[in-house]
Formats: C-alpha cells, structure tokens, sequence
C-alpha cells in the first residue's frame, strides 16, 4: 500500500509541474505579446549604433540564406553593421565549399545590392579558439576601425549561422532603450522550430519539448529576475559599457556565462518581443554533444561568480542563493530524465497503460498551451502528435547531454576545446 501512495505522489507531482510549467508559458507570451504591443506604438527617440556579430565555422551551406535574412533588418544605415566572424579553425579539416570563401563573396553581392558597406568580414586567425575568442577578436578590431561609434549605449548583437529573426528587432530594442532606459543586455526568445523535422520524429519532439523550455525556465526567469538567469548566444544584444565592464565575452562559453555574471551583479536584462528562430541538429548524437557544451556552460557558475566579485562586491547571501539554485538546477537537468523513466516503468507495471497520462501531461501539456497561443509552430498536426508521444523517450536523451558535460568535466578532465565544444550540427 505505500508504494502505491508514494506512485500516486510522483504522479500527482509531475501533473502539477506540468500544470506549473504550463501556466509560466502563458504568463511568459502574455509578456512578450503586451510589450510587443506597447513598443510597436513607440518611436525609438534615439538610434545606438548596432554591430551584429554572426560567428561561424564550416557554415557554408546556410550562411547566404541567413546573410539574406540578416539584409532585411530595418534601422538606419548609418547606425547598424553585420559582421560576419570566420575563424582559421575552418581549415583544421578539408570542407568544400570553403567558409570563408562564400561569406567574401556573399557579403560583396549584398553590400553591392544595398548600395553601402552594411556587411563586413572579420577572420580569426588562429585555429586554436572557440566562439568566444572570434567575437572578442573582432570586437578589438570593430572597436579599432570605429572608435567613435563605440559608446557607452553602443550594442553588440549576436547570432548564430542558422538564426532567422523578424526584420525589426532592433528598432524593439531601440524603442524600448527609449522609453524604459537602455538595458545592459536584451534577449531574444528562442524557437527550435526552424527545421522541425516532420520525417525525424524524435528531433521534432526535442524541437517542442525544447522551444517549450525555453519559455517556462529560461524566458520566465528573464522575466521574473529573481534567479539566476543565463543568456542564448543567438538574438543576444549586449550594451557596449557593460560588456567591457565585464572584461567582454567570457571564454569558453561566452553567453551562459555572460548571464551568470550580469546575475550576480543585478544586471538589467530584458526580453525583446521578437523571437529567434534555429534549428534543431538532426541525429541524436548530435543533440547530445550539444547540450553537453550547454551543461559545460551551466557548471561555470562559481567561476563566474569570481569574475562578477573582481567588478563590485558581492552580498554573501546572494551569492549562496544564485549557487545553491544553480546547483538545484544542474541537478535537476542530469537526473529528470532517468527519473522520469524509472517512475514511468513503475507506473506501468503497476497500474497499466493508463499510468502513460501523468507523465505525458507534464511534458506535453506546456507544448501544447504554446503552440494554441503561439502562431509561429507552422507544423501540421499529425506531425506534431507523433512528436508530442515520443517526447518521453527525447526527454531522456535530453537528460544525457549533461551527463556526458558532467562526465568530459569531472571524469576527463581535458582540456581539449575540440573534445569539450565540439562543432554544433547544422542540417
């Protein structure tokens, strides 16, 4: 009799954790829609110079249509410059074609089409680096050739290759910097439903069930502020006199970190109304390495706390709240899945197939709350439903990416960048 009590708890928590989530996704979009509201009836009073950093490595196939997107973007000429960041670590291996080599020619055809030099082309020159050395290598070089336009309310955007984003994002910004005060940093919400792979089941699942977390954790937190909060290297806009203050992008793992810094010293960070849209990495393998580096982030925190205490002193109490809650948190993300599928056997075995509904409420239930609200997921709904049945099992593959970040890091313990941040998988 107990362990069916303790069955029926289990059960009943995950329903409402599902019902939790669901209601921080509704409350999330009900953010983003009321001020994409406000600021579409706002005039930006001032227009700061923008640079938009895209880094890129053996992004050869993808890199024009982004280009394209990216020649859309509505702001004054004289204010906004795209800066594609190659990097020498494109020729570690024979890639045809060659990155660099499109991004030249891409960016010549446009700037020629738009009739000013709005593109331009940065390369790093050392093969031993990851994102973060190519942004901050090319930070030194914009800041050199444009020492005036580097001021204090000077943003710096980043995206990555595969980013899609709505042609007036950065008049939001402005709008909003206008009206409520220029913030030290604005984030874009994050869809993975660029390519939902209709025929890839499991990468559609990771593509809701991802999208999905992003706006009741990562979006909920933005919005609340009262955790510790982490930024997405993609639709990321960071204010000039408070990138510097940190000493710029941190290495490795510039944006996660970056957020962790902001967090413990109270930074200003603000949600653009304006979503960003990626893919999904197609093979499991893939999507494993992926959150690997995305866990690696996560686990920087106590370093990052040493960085944000060098800038102004830190109260204590905060420092061992942001931890603790971190620690929580990084926890929660290496054992839920395994958890989940031990619960779901137990069920099971237990109760029969009707044990199933429990589980999949709490991970479908916010998946579809966001897609009857959100206008964005044009996925048909039979796609969609087989998705939504095999999350569980993308679930616990989601669970394994941080277990193999804690493992390279606690195990290993190498100091091989290749090893540690292996190069995302584009389709």
């Amino acid at each position: 009799m107990s362990s069916e009590i303790i069955l029926y708890s289990a059960s009943a928590f995950f329903v409402f954790l599902g019902l939790l989530n669901s209601f921080k996704v509704s409350h999330s979009l009900a953010h983003i829609k009321k001020q994409q509201k406000n600021l579409a009836a706002k005039k930006a009073e001032y227009c700061p110079d923008v640079f938009v950093l895209i880094p890129v490595l053996r992004e050869a196939k993808i890199i024009g249509n982004s280009l394209e997107n990216f020649s859309r973007l509505k702001y004054p000429a004289d204010k906004l410059n795209i800066v594609v960041v190659t990097t020498e670590k494109e020729h570690e291996t024979f890639s045809e074609p060659d990155t660099p080599e499109v991004v030249k020619t891409k960016i010549t055809l446009l700037n020629k089409r738009l009739e000013r030099e709005a593109f331009l082309h940065i390369h790093y020159p050392n093969k031993d680096g990851v994102k973060s050395d190519q942004l901050n290598y090319a930070i030194e070089k914009l800041s050199q050739k444009f020492p005036s336009r580097f001021q204090d309310n000077t943003y710096i955007g980043v995206y990555d290759a595969d980013s899609s984003t709505n042609d007036d994002v950065i008049e939001l910004l402005a709008a909003d910097g206008s009206v409520n005060g220029w913030a030290d940093a604005y984030q874009q919400p994050t869809l993975y439903i660029k390519n939902h792979p209709g025929g890839n089941i499991l990468a559609g699942s990771f593509s809701l069930l991802q999208t999905a977390f992003a706006f009741y954790h990562e979006n909920y937190n933005l919005i609340t502020a009262s955790k510790m909060r982490y930024l997405i290297g993609h639709g990321l806009f960071v204010k000039w006199s408070s990138l510097k203050e940190a000493g710029l992008f941190p290495t490795p793992v510039e944006d996660t970190r970056l957020g962790h810094i902001f967090s413990y010293l109270k930074k200003d960070i603000r949600l653009l109304p304006s979503f960003d849209t990626v893919e999904t990495a197609p093979r499991i393998t893939a999507r494993i390495r992926q959150a690997s580096v995305w866990f690696i982030g996560e686990s920087y925190f106590w370093m990052d706390r040493k960085i944000a205490t060098k800038i102004k002193p830190i109260p204590s109490l905060r420092i061992l709240w942001l931890g603790t809650y971190k620690l929580y948190r990084n926890a929660v993300w290496m054992f839920r899945g395994g958890i989940l599928l031990i619960l779901l056997a137990l069920l099971i075995y237990k109760f029969g197939p009707i044990a199933l509904l429990p589980p999949l409420i709490y991970l479908t239930l916010p998946i579809v709350i966001l897609i009857s609200k959100l206008d964005q997921i044009n996925v048909s709904w039979p796609k969609i439903l087989f998705s939504l049945l095999l999350s569980p099992v993308e679930f616990l593959f989601m669970s394994l990416g941080p277990l193999v970040g804690f493992i390279k890091t606690s195990i290993f313990r190498s100091d091989n960048k290749n090893f540690l941040f292996p190069k995302t998988e584009r389709v």
